[in-house]
């Protein structure tokens, strides 16, 4: 029922509004018609991740020069953060094919090309060219933080990094996190939080809240992202 309840928002919505981001950060740009691994609708809302809002605020004030995006999916971050920060190269890496495809697609729809490069597997190596250029990572690979993590060297740490991090898949990986950084970076800890479905009135034509629920839902279990930001005095 619920699966249902979220199918009959989706295609509504698309009805209506058609497949372009309606609010949030990355409001305006043309999307696909599936995503990988996670909800349309929220996405399309532009409720999806809201809980991170004020830090994609934050990296698009920054300017960073280079955006490495780690477990890109179908690319709401990678093509999203290209479309808001022009001046960016983005690179983009998924292991699957089906979401680099999806990426691409994205990518194409809304003229990136000259911005985004999509690549399958991520090695912290990739990050060694980048020396004296100011670098966002961000990273969603499904609980295997703890290892990505233990390969990081010093020169990897200069970048400012966003991970979703898999508690319930690696109990340790939060204070792991902080160990990692704890040098050079301020950890922030960002909790993830049920939606309201009044901050959505693009939802209108749900009758009911547990329809505007349904189409709100992300399917989370309770979780928390790292925003990690290099301190100014790190050297």
């Amino acid at each position: 029922a619920f699966n249902d309840r979220q199918h009959r928002a989706t295609k509504r919505f698309v009805e209506i509004y058609g497949h372009r981001i309606l609010q949030g950060p990355f409001a305006g740009l043309d999307y696909v018609a599936d995503a990988c691994g996670s909800e349309l609708l929220p996405k399309l809302l532009g409720s999806y991740e809201a809980e991170l809002h004020s830090v994609i605020d934050q990296v698009i004030h920054r300017r960073y020069a280079v955006i490495v995006d780690i477990g890109c999916a179908e690319g709401y971050y990678a093509a999203g953060l290209a479309y808001r920060c022009p001046w960016a190269e983005v690179r983009a890496y998924d292991m699957s094919a089906e979401a680099r495809s999806r990426c691409q697609q994205l990518v194409d729809l809304n003229k990136l090309q000259d911005q985004v490069r999509i690549s399958d597997r991520f090695a912290m190596s990739d990050l060694r060219d980048l020396a004296g250029r100011s670098c966002l990572v961000v990273c969603d690979i499904e609980g295997d933080e703890l290892a990505l993590l233990e390969s990081c060297a010093s020169e990897h740490l200069a970048a400012d990094w966003l991970i979703e991090l898999h508690g319930m898949v690696q109990p340790k990986v939060h204070r792991r996190v902080i160990e990692v950084f704890a040098d050079t970076h301020d950890v922030h800890l960002i909790d993830s939080r049920n939606r309201d479905p009044a901050t959505s009135p693009a939802l209108w034509y749900l009758r009911s809240d547990t329809d505007r629920y349904a189409a709100l839902s992300e399917r989370r279990v309770p979780m928390q992202w790292a925003w990690i930001e290099r301190r100014a005095t790190a050297t």
